[in-house]
């Protein structure tokens, strides 16, 4: 695996993971700075799998990334009486 890939890998990883344990409470309260780094952390991922050569491994980083997009969005159009999406709660 290149060096570069690696290095990739982990500063992704590390970005994104911590902020992926807690993706239904960032989704349900809408912290968009939260999500901003959780999805940086993915594309981030992606680049480095591509780089190993990887394809599909970022292909399925580049799903997630547009997922979670579209669960926030979702997530965040609740009736008035206050009730969030219950997409993957």
């Amino acid at each position: 695996m290149h060096p570069l890939s690696t290095a990739l890998l982990l500063t992704g990883y590390g970005l994104s993971l911590p902020i992926g344990t807690r993706l239904s409470t960032v989704v349900r309260n809408q912290h968009r700075v939260a999500l901003l780094g959780h999805q940086l952390g993915v594309l981030i991922v992606a680049c480095g799998w591509l780089l190993a050569g990887r394809t599909i491994v970022a292909l399925a980083h580049a799903l997630w990334f547009v997922l979670v997009r579209v669960w926030f969005w979702y997530g965040g159009r609740g009736s008035a009486g206050g009730t969030s999406s219950a997409i993957m709660s």
